[in-house]
């Protein structure tokens, strides 16, 4: 009997290590829990779907996801420098760190500090993988 090929519709199952093009790990399926979605659902980047399609359970895959494929390129007009007034009194935010906020119109956002003045900071609203390339070692452990 064939091995099913992975096509738009299919439920794959997968373990997979991604890492930053210096070698980060910086995501890892647990062992005890590999992760499924069906292809062409918009669960994953449209590159790790096409990376995959073709390819049967059993197969190992290596690929990189480029900026523009994954969480987009860096972009400037998201730092902006703000008054720290905006998080309230007495907000102690440090350089380098992640926090998270809202809006005015009460829309989760997501920054990081890149630098704190007397009355100001500086925050990087990119995603925190925005303008790297990554890349994925995939394990196909099922197809359905």
């Amino acid at each position: 009997m064939d091995k099913a090929m992975i096509e738009v519709g299919s439920r794959v199952t997968v373990s997979y290590v991604m890492r930053l093009q210096d070698g980060t790990e910086i995501d890892r399926t647990p062992e005890e829990e590999p992760f499924a979605f069906v292809v062409g659902s918009q669960e994953v980047f449209p590159a790790f779907e096409e990376a995959l399609t073709g390819q049967a359970a059993g197969s190992q895959v290596k690929f990189a996801v480029e900026p523009d494929q994954g969480y987009g390129p860096s972009s400037p007009e998201l730092v902006q420098t703000l008054p720290k007034t905006a998080f309230g009194e007495g907000a102690e935010l440090v350089a380098g760190e992640r926090y998270d906020a809202e809006t005015e119109e009460g829309l989760p956002v997501s920054f990081r500090v890149v630098e704190t003045n007397d009355d100001t900071i500086v925050a990087d609203f990119n995603h925190p993988l925005a303008g790297q390339t990554l890349e994925l070692e995939v394990h196909i452990l099922e197809v359905e």
